[in-house]
């Protein structure tokens, strides 16, 4: 988990953090945009590829900052 972190933090994708579910603030694709709806397609969909692979685990995207969240949140399922 913290190489895939480091690795989100080193391509600058957004500030994340994580403890049960993992958080992400200034997600790059929420850089200018304002819109009422869901906008982290491409990440929860990295993020699914990515643990689906490793430990057969999937995320759910559980708030979004263009549902005005503070932050984006996924959970593991």
């Amino acid at each position: 988990m913290t190489r895939f972190i480091d690795f989100i933090d080193y391509c600058k994708v957004g500030k994340t953090t994580v403890g049960e579910t993992i958080r992400m603030k200034e997600n790059c694709e929420s850089f200018g945009l304002e819109t009422e709806d869901v906008s982290c397609y491409f990440t929860t969909g990295f993020f699914n590829g990515f643990f689906s692979a490793v430990t057969n685990q999937h995320m759910k995207d559980t708030r979004c900052i263009g549902m005005d969240a503070p932050y984006y949140e996924w959970e593991f399922r």
